[in-house]
């Protein structure tokens, strides 16, 4: 039986001090939680290994090899948390899969560089104040996010 999220909200506090007692003052339950989070760890660390071992996805129907974070990221010159910059600022949508790695086909790769190039190459006059110049190039970001958008799937 779960707890509805209105019953959690009003007694989530009290609910996690009694956990937290618990845990402090019992042995057994603390050395029964700390098992149960080495066996979630080893289990999610397994899942990441075997999809890192041999990364495919299902692309218009067919099975392609892809690429994880790390390997585009080596290949593009970029980190890992500049692509995800790049997705929450909206310049690229998000990976295919994302659980339990980040996984791109070598088309997105070369999108993802494409996009790091104009990016590095325009810095200076996207951070600037706005003129005839950097409006220009906002518009050819614009167009450059439209078309990466429109290819990410295929």
């Amino acid at each position: 039986m779960g707890y509805t999220p209105e019953w959690w909200e009003a007694n989530r506090d009290k609910v996690n001090a009694k956990r937290n007692d618990k845990y402090n003052s019992d042995p057994e339950y603390r050395e029964a939680a700390q098992k149960r989070a080495r066996a979630y760890r080893e289990k999610k660390k397994a899942e990441r290994d075997k999809a890192k071992a041999n990364p495919t996805l299902e692309v218009g129907g067919k099975t392609v090899p892809a690429l994880t974070t790390g390997d585009v990221c080596y290949k593009v010159g970029v980190t890992a948390s500049r692509i995800k910059y790049m997705q929450r600022a909206g310049y690229l949508p998000n990976a295919l899969v994302t659980r339990p790695v980040r996984l791109y086909t070598k088309a997105q790769s070369t999108l993802i560089g494409k996009l790091e190039k104009f990016l590095r190459e325009h810095q200076d006059t996207l951070r600037g104040p706005t003129t005839p110049e950097s409006a220009a190039v906002s518009k050819k970001l614009g167009t450059l996010t439209a078309t990466i958008a429109n290819q990410w799937e295929t």
